[in-house]
């Protein structure tokens, strides 16, 4: 997971575009650092550069050496992997609470350098932007992003934690669901009735919840 996850992904992509599939894949799914990856891949702007520059060069493995691992071109994605995390984690700490701390520490690392903007809204393309609007006209001054052309739908792995007033979540019951966030919805496709258990001193606390669902801009 994370930064290796992300790295891997990176290099996946770099191999599809090698073998000229990049443009043929319909569908790119990521969870963990795959899904910091699978973002920056799908909503990195031009200006980051050609999708060779953004992904970095191929190597034969005989020809890797320690000295050309840390030889990655400025601008190059490949350099998000080599940050140092906890650092950024540090610094938004000392602004926010922990879990705000988490969603700037990811975007400073993995997506702002690459010019990805967060608190932005996904769309597919400029004329769903034109139909949100319309049926959401106060999301008129609000900013939205577009996959580059030519990318596979992504389907971003995110992680529903549980309900607020089940916070802390016991370590051995934890209920976690995956939410999939796209372009064009976001949701657990698939409905079920979860238990969360709240961990509290010596006692637990159990609740169920009816978990699942789809919503479109």
């Amino acid at each position: 997971g994370g930064s290796r996850s992300f790295t891997a992904s990176l290099g996946q992509m770099r191999a599809l575009l090698e073998l000229g599939l990049i443009n043929t894949t319909r569908y790119m799914g990521g969870i963990s650092g795959g899904s910091w990856a699978a973002t920056l891949i799908t909503y990195a702007p031009d200006s980051a550069g050609d999708d060779e520059h953004l992904l970095g060069n191929i190597k034969p493995p005989a020809n890797i050496s320690m000295k050309e691992l840390h030889n990655i071109t400025p601008g190059c994605a490949r350099i998000a992997g080599t940050t140092d995390f906890s650092d950024y984690m540090v610094h938004w700490m000392m602004r926010h609470n922990a879990s705000m701390s988490w969603f700037d520490a990811v975007a400073e690392t993995y997506l702002r350098p690459w010019g990805v903007r967060d608190h932005a809204y996904p769309a597919w393309d400029d004329q769903q932007i034109d139909d949100i609007i319309r049926r959401n006209p106060g999301l008129e001054k609000k900013m939205f992003i577009t996959p580059r052309k030519g990318r596979p739908f992504p389907i971003i792995g995110v992680s529903l934690l549980g309900p607020r007033n089940s916070i802390p979540f016991s370590l051995e019951d934890r209920a976690y669901r995956m939410i999939h966030s796209t372009p064009l919805y976001a949701g657990v496709p698939t409905v079920s009735n979860v238990t969360y258990t709240r961990q509290r001193f010596f006692f637990t606390e159990s609740q169920v919840r009816e978990v699942g669902g789809l919503v479109e801009p």
